[in-house]
């Protein structure tokens, strides 16, 4: 039997206040998600462009709250990810989730591949920028009630801090997908980031957890 399938929670810049380059990458992105995700769920307007079978919206403020992203992450019943707009994901995700189903894994990351004019191949991965997080409802569950309120998708910690929260709450049964090369991040400037104040002593024990998975699926 097949283990379930995975569950994209989003966000995306509204198509009519995005640059040519912007407005190309999230519909790259989005077309992309249609063969890798069993759902897509996006915190934001109904927009028909965006929209399509197995697609849903949920109004949402701009940038929305981590908190409020995984509290939709809990009420599912598979797997669920919180991706950047812009992420390209390559289809044999669902051949990652059935490796980490196998191994016991509750929570997955990956950095993410840049590439430029589509090619993909050449992409390498050259930050530590991370744009995937994925975990079963229960994680998403107690991340919605740890995190601060004013933590948002964009802030320049976000990523940062739902690693280490994967780290606090799941140990080893966080994995590591990067050599799988599935998330792949288009090169570009224009970077909006939500303006908040965090509460940081709020998430002292994921801060003091923000390590790399020392467990990884191989390349699928």
């Amino acid at each position: 039997m097949e283990s379930p399938e995975v569950i994209a929670v989003s966000s995306f810049r509204p198509l009519s206040e995005c640059s040519p380059a912007i407005l190309k990458n999230q519909l790259r992105a989005a077309e992309s998600w249609k063969s890798a995700f069993e759902k897509i769920i996006y915190l934001n307007s109904p927009c028909s462009t965006m929209g399509g079978s197995g697609v849903s919206f949920v109004e949402s403020e701009p940038f929305p709250r981590i908190r409020a992203m995984a509290a939709i992450c809990a009420e599912q019943d598979n797997w669920c990810a919180i991706v950047n707009a812009d992420i390209v994901v390559d289809c044999k995700l669902r051949q990652i989730e059935r490796k980490l189903h196998e191994a016991g894994a509750v929570a997955a990351v990956s950095r993410r591949y840049t590439f430029e004019n589509e090619r993909y191949d050449l992409a390498q991965v050259d930050d530590f920028g991370m744009d995937f997080f994925a975990a079963i409802p229960g994680v998403w569950g107690q991340i919605a009630k740890g995190f601060p309120e004013t933590l948002r998708l964009g802030h320049n910690v976000w990523d940062t801090l739902c690693l280490g929260a994967f780290g606090y709450l799941c140990e080893r049964r966080t994995w590591d997908i990067t050599p799988c090369r599935a998330i792949f991040h288009p090169k570009h400037e224009d970077r909006h980031r939500p303006c908040v104040d965090i509460d940081y002593e709020s998430v002292t024990p994921y801060r003091h957890r923000v390590i790399w998975p020392m467990q990884a699926i191989s390349k699928v």
